[in-house]
């Protein structure tokens, strides 16, 4: 990077409010969420001559994650884990219920849940699911989504 932006001077958000919406339907009963964005950098070859390596390597990107919901029925297992189908996820968290809140969005359109486990302890059901995003293809900016794997907006960047 020539001329890197400058860094933030918001604060670090915490979601008091928030949606998860797998596929059309808004889940109210998601407990928790996990994602991880990895770039797969790493660090070029080493050159003849040289103390230093010139450059890093960027791989294919990949987002995986987990989240967990109440059991509520079984309407996200059956249209997404059992039926073996992409799906898209769109995740937005709010730093209030007003109207003018800060708000961070995840939008993944093509999400594959990978897993349904139901932990039956005794306390409420919780179900986790794993996820696995991947890249797609057939978005664009005129569509429903964009071609991506992920895509962040942040309200508070300028």
């Amino acid at each position: 990077l020539t001329t890197p932006t400058a860094a933030t001077s918001t604060s670090v958000m915490s979601a008091v409010a928030g949606a998860i919406f797998i596929g059309t339907t808004r889940y109210a009963t998601i407990t928790s969420f996990q994602m991880t964005v990895d770039g797969s950098v790493t660090q070029g070859e080493a050159v003849i001559g040289s103390n230093s390596i010139p450059d890093t390597q960027r791989g294919r990107i990949m987002v995986s994650g987990s989240f967990s919901a109440l059991l509520d029925g079984d309407a996200l297992t059956t249209a997404t884990f059992d039926a073996e189908t992409a799906t898209n996820m769109v995740v937005v968290l709010a730093d209030s219920r007003s109207d003018t809140a800060a708000c961070l969005s995840f939008s993944m359109p093509n999400v594959k849940i990978m897993s349904a486990e139901l932990d039956d302890g005794e306390k409420q059901l919780i179900r986790s699911h794993n996820f696995s995003a991947a890249y797609y293809g057939s978005g664009g900016a005129a569509l429903a989504h964009n071609a991506t794997i992920l895509q962040v907006h942040d309200t508070s960047a300028t």
